[in-house]
């Protein structure tokens, strides 16, 4: 009776406070904490999925459930325009040749060398320096009316050929290997023809010397020559080096340095020279040749002498290598400067707008101190060019030379009347004058 009792009693207490159902859960922490706690739990779930690379999923109460809508895709850039050839070039002035001569070759030998052009005149025809004389393994000599567009005369080599000799009397000598074996038992070191500018000759024979000597002669490397007193001349092949007497000849081994470029300034005489490492220094003609000076840095020609008034010193216009900076816009790279150094004291000044390039092929000097220089761009082989400056170091113009895989020599020659360039052993291009 007693529990009855005391349930009845229990039953209605809890009628009378509104019924007996189960008890309210808690609330969750989230629903607690009200508004600001939802904005803070979406931010830290967005840096919780920017630290695992994903997107954060939605915000509270807002497309649960839902798939996330695809990202746009970035649109597709558009095509740049394809870069001129020759862009470094863009901003100076261009020239088209004047003629373009082919000249004939055999396919079938190998291209070792390739020289040339010299000048010569052909006084016999009043003409001025209107030939051209240039050589390769392919075509022997040839000796090229530039005016005309045609071949004068050609002489046949041996495999190997020398850059063509200009003599102080106006003839050529011609040094190469022999185009036939020679009929002498003494060691042969290759031939030489002596030839007049109209083509005839003078003389032809084989040069003959030591067996050590002919050895040496062997070497593959590249090729100078030049004249000496006493109808001597010198020829460079690799690091050998011979003395020929034209006369006889015989040769022998070493020979004299190049005649250096004199300059003279009220009674002080200097020899100017640049030496394969590119040091170019001055010293004081005769007696013990003091050392005038030496220029800091690495030179790569000497394109003249500017004389000057005569209260002035003279000038010698100079190339040399040197290193773009970025700065700005401006792309680091290389160019070549053109500096007028005073010949007294080494000290120069830029004089001209720098030649854009990693290499100096070639350069040349005309008349009045008009130069023109062959410069490779970059290491791809494809992209030299020709630019020519004016005796007051004023760009003229330039030509890109044409689109090919250029590995053998490229030689250029200044004329009053033209600029001629001998590329690609096989092509002879007759450019516009420098004025």
């Amino acid at each position: 009776m007693a529990f009855a009792f005391a349930l009845a009693t229990a039953l209605a207490a809890c009628l009378a406070l509104g019924g007996c159902g189960r008890p309210e859960p808690k609330a969750r922490p989230e629903e607690t904490r009200g508004e600001f706690a939802d904005e803070r739990a979406d931010e830290t779930r967005g840096e919780r999925a920017d630290e695992l690379g994903s997107a954060a999923p939605p915000p509270h109460g807002q497309g649960r459930g839902r798939r996330p809508a695809p990202a746009k895709a970035a649109p597709a850039p558009r095509p740049s325009a394809p870069r001129e050839r020759f862009w470094e070039l863009a901003e100076l002035p261009k020239v088209t040749p004047l003629r373009v001569i082919e000249l004939p070759t055999r396919l079938d030998v190998p291209r070792f060398e390739v020289a040339g052009p010299v000048l010569i005149d052909d006084a016999a025809r009043g003409d001025s320096a209107d030939l051209a004389v240039v050589a390769s393994s392919q075509l022997g000599f040839a000796a090229v009316d530039w005016r005309r567009g045609k071949v004068a005369w050609t002489r046949a080599t041996g495999a190997h050929v020398a850059p063509p000799l200009v003599l102080p009397d106006g003839d050529l000598v011609l040094l190469s290997d022999c185009a036939l074996p020679p009929d002498t038992d003494e060691p042969v070191l290759g031939c030489a023809r002596v030839v007049t500018a109209a083509g005839a000759d003078r003389s032809d024979g084989a040069i003959v010397g030591s067996a050590a000597l002919a050895a040496a002669m062997r070497d593959p490397g590249p090729q100078r020559t030049w004249s000496l007193p006493d109808h001597r001349v010198a020829w460079q092949r690799g690091a050998t080096a011979l003395t020929l007497d034209l006369a006889s000849g015989r040769a022998r081994q070493g020979a004299d340095a190049p005649a250096p470029l004199t300059v003279r300034h009220r009674d002080l005489e200097l020899d100017i020279t640049l030496d394969e490492d590119g040091q170019l220094r001055a010293h004081r003609r005769g007696g013990a040749r003091a050392l005038q000076w030496q220029a800091p840095g690495r030179f790569a020609a000497i394109l003249g002498v500017i004389p000057g008034l005569a209260h002035e010193t003279p000038m010698l216009r100079v190339v040399r290598p040197s290193i773009v900076r970025s700065v700005g816009t401006t792309a680091a790279g290389t160019s070549f400067d053109i500096l007028d150094v005073d010949a007294l004291t080494a000290s120069g000044s830029q004089a001209a707008v720098p030649a854009p390039g990693i290499q100096l092929l070639a350069s040349a000097t005309g008349a009045r101190n008009a130069a023109a220089l062959v410069v490779r761009l970059d290491r791809s082989l494809r992209r030299d060019y020709v630019i020519a400056y004016t005796g007051g170091a004023r760009v003229a113009w330039v030509y890109p030379l044409p689109d090919a895989l250029r590995s053998d020599a490229v030689g250029v020659a200044v004329e009053k009347d033209a600029v001629l360039v001998f590329h690609d052993g096989d092509t002879l291009t007759v450019l516009p004058p420098i004025e």
